[in-house]
């Protein structure tokens, strides 16, 4: 699996971009899924359908930070 996140100033045409690859599965022990429903984050689009929690086990991370 690869998950990109990344960030753009349209003012100064800058930004960064961050890649990970690896291998992606489902969260299913209780005790975790409880300690990731506590954490500040939430799903934009529909969170009340979002129950699944997965996780990326990263074996490569990339990055590149764009320059005004």
């Amino acid at each position: 699996m690869c998950f990109e996140i990344d960030a753009w100033n349209s003012l100064d045409h800058s930004g960064w971009s961050v890649l990970a690859k690896g291998f992606a599965g489902e969260v299913v022990a209780e005790e975790e899924i409880e300690q990731l429903s506590a954490l500040p984050v939430r799903p934009w689009s529909h969170p009340e359908l979002r129950e699944i929690w997965v996780r990326i086990v990263i074996e490569e991370l990339t990055g590149r930070r764009i320059a005004p």
